[in-house]
């Protein structure tokens, strides 16, 4: 049957939803609206909270029966939701505490941690939870060519001699590496970029007494598995020491001194071993702003707007070369890219997804 409404036939309209179904509406809507995990999480799980109460309070004491289908659904999808959030919460929390490590050495590497890549407190802190502090004595062999593949080492103080040999080549080369320099750097293609570390030979020795924190291949790996945003994490590593091997190569004079985070060059003492001051200077107001204060609800709703999907946000992909040399750090193989089987392409995943990009032919 067909009734007039301002003057258009159209069918007859429902009465309102119940207000429990309503909620759950505006709910879903304001979860589409934001790109924040934490933010959609909370609101979902607000949502299926509201169907679950109408399938079950509400029901029994209007038709005094259960809506099972309405209930279990929405309980079971709700509380996964609310268990991520949960999860999401913790760690927002933990990233917008406002004290350091108590620890002087652990608030130390936290700060570099986050002054060089941009880490959060709790990504800082897993990194440092996998790793350990160890000294040297001058002339000491810090790790030789299977040794460093097993560990990356970061130098907290004192100066280090690397000497190393490319694949393919005659020629032994050598490097001075000081506070905040890294190696082996072949881990760093875990982050699925490759750029040509030394793979062939490779031995550091201490020059001075000094001090590396140590961080075992394997964890780190299983680090990259469980918590994926550690790939980019390790690309910034890449990044950093990177430029600073450009600057050494391109410096002007032989009294090369490297730049902090801020830009400006060390101190001179720098190269006799003193740490640098990413690690040593406290946290100033601007960087306990960013770093140690937690940001106001207002403020994450307007960065977590997000109502319409960025085309391309998914095209984050591993380049070939990268991926072969990413398996050959995970599999401790010896030559890198030049033995390495050819993986076999596969439909292209995000690296941020549980799977890679590219499998190999006898894995298929």
């Amino acid at each position: 049957m067909i009734s007039p409404y301002f003057g258009l036939n159209l069918p007859p309209l429902a009465p309102p939803a119940p207000p429990c179904i309503q909620a759950a509406s505006v709910l879903f809507f304001a979860a589409a609206l934001f790109g924040d995990q934490l933010v959609v999480r909370i609101l979902l799980a607000l949502a299926y909270g509201a169907l679950a109460l109408e399938g079950s309070v509400v029901a029994l004491a209007r038709d005094d029966w259960l809506e099972n289908d309405t209930f279990f659904w929405a309980v079971l999808t709700g509380g996964l939701h609310a268990f991520a959030f949960s999860r999401l919460y913790r760690e927002a929390r933990a990233n917008g505490t406002e004290t350091e490590a108590e620890d002087p050495d652990a608030a130390a590497l936290e700060r570099f941690l986050r002054r060089r890549t941009g880490a959060s407190a709790t990504d800082a802190r897993r990194l440092r939870e996998i790793g350990r502090r160890v000294s040297y004595a001058p002339n000491d062999i810090i790790c030789r060519t299977s040794e460093s593949r097993e560990h990356l080492y970061l130098v907290v103080e004192g100066v280090v001699r690397a000497e190393f040999k490319y694949e393919g080549d005659a020629l032994v080369r050598s490097i001075q590496l000081a506070s905040g320099e890294y190696f082996d750097l072949r881990i760093l293609n875990l982050a699925g970029v490759y750029i040509g570390f030394p793979n062939k030979y490779f031995e550091a020795t201490a020059e001075t007494s000094c001090a590396c924190f140590r961080v075992a291949t394997a964890d780190l790996v299983r680090l990259c598995h469980e918590h994926r945003q550690f790939r980019s994490f390790l690309r910034i590593l890449a990044l950093d020491e990177l430029s600073r091997a450009y600057e050494k190569v391109t410096a002007p004079g032989p009294l090369y001194v490297p730049r902090d985070s801020r830009g400006v060059a060390e101190a001179i003492d720098w190269g006799n071993g003193a740490r640098s001051r990413d690690f040593t200077n406290p946290y100033d107001d601007a960087e306990r702003k960013r770093f140690l204060t937690r940001p106001s609800i207002w403020k994450r709703l307007r960065n977590a707007w997000a109502p319409f999907v960025q085309p391309g946000c998914l095209n984050t992909f591993s380049p070939l070369s990268g991926e072969v040399a990413r398996r050959s750090v995970e599999e401790k193989t010896v030559s890198g890219l030049l033995a390495a089987p050819p993986p076999t392409p596969r439909m292209p995943v995000r690296l941020n997804s549980w799977y890679t990009q590219y499998e190999r032919a006898d894995s298929m």
